[in-house]
């Protein structure tokens, strides 16, 4: 089902229409500038385009999981969109596969978390199945979660990371997502120019973190003026399928370092070893790696 084009359109389906639509699966919304709100079941691809008006894409009234078999979802040209994913919508979404947020001006976070005491909401619950994630031209996303979802919500299947153009963004992940991503094999992050570390430093701890990527094959990082680590805490990353890695304009990355100055700066700082701006690669690992030729793509 496709709509297009018109204007005066606030609704896309009354409530009482939508148990005639039930086995509707593809829904592609284009230039409807009145439409304020997207409601609608069983729904395995849906495309979003040029709804200026449009506000908040899901009702606060959903009934539970009518949007469990979303796989696809792809919003572009939203301009006065400020969420995509809030926080009654994230066991909903179990299902999704693949989400592209595109050009959407007002848009302040991706995924809007809130945090929980409940032992039963503190499972893993949320886009448990996505696979994909790409973020274009996001000139005001600060956040891409709002905030650490520490097990609220974690994303083991993701395999594909492309950011790009996001001018306000100051780090890419919390912590605890960064640990969870173990099928991650492409990361790309572009012309995000405030950004100043990839993970975000995890409150309250003073202890080496261990970031392991086992499937990353490629790594690009372009074009970031203010970019000065992976991480700002004292950390070990790990990824020992790399293969390709692609660095430009990222100045104040301190990409290589030795192993043995490291451990004498550390021994100087003693407890405040943490402040250490560590490098991406220690060089005589990345050497080895070079050697046996592991990694044969490095610009």
């Amino acid at each position: 089902m496709t709509v297009s084009g018109c204007t005066n359109l606030t609704n896309i389906v009354l409530p009482n229409m939508l148990r005639t639509l039930r086995n509707l699966k593809e829904l592609k919304i284009y230039d409807c500038d009145s439409l304020e709100e997207v409601v609608f079941p069983n729904l395995e691809e849906l495309e979003i385009k040029g709804m200026d008006s449009m506000k908040l894409i899901w009702s606060n009234q959903l009934i539970s999981d009518c949007f469990g078999k979303l796989e696809t979802m792809t919003v572009s040209s939203c301009t006065n969109l400020t969420n995509i994913v809030l926080p009654n919508m994230l066991r909903m979404l179990w299902n999704l596969k693949e989400l592209k947020i595109y050009d959407c001006d007002s848009l302040e976070e991706v995924f809007e978390i809130q945090g929980t005491n409940n032992v039963e909401e503190s499972r893993d619950i949320a886009a448990a199945e996505l696979m994909s994630l790409t973020l274009r031209n996001l000139e005001k996303v600060k956040h891409v979660w709002s905030m650490d979802p520490q097990g609220i919500i974690t994303f083991v299947k993701l395999d594909v990371i492309e950011i790009s153009g996001c001018s306000s963004l100051r780090s890419v992940f919390p912590t605890s997502v960064t640990k969870a991503l173990m099928q991650l094999e492409k990361l790309r992050i572009i012309n995000c120019a405030t950004v100043e570390e990839i993970v975000a430093k995890e409150e309250g701890i003073e202890t080496t973190t261990l970031f392991v990527f086992p499937q990353l094959t490629r790594l690009t990082l372009l074009n970031f003026l203010e970019l000065r680590s992976f991480y700002p805490g004292k950390h070990i990353l790990k990824w020992p399928l790399l293969n390709h890695l692609l660095i430009t304009s990222c100045d104040k990355l301190k990409i290589f370092g030795s192993t043995k100055l490291s451990e004498q700066e550390t021994n100087g700082l003693g407890h405040h070893a943490n402040l250490i701006q560590q490098p991406l690669f220690f060089i005589e690992k990345f050497l080895e790696l070079l050697t046996m030729g592991a990694i044969n793509n490095f610009i």
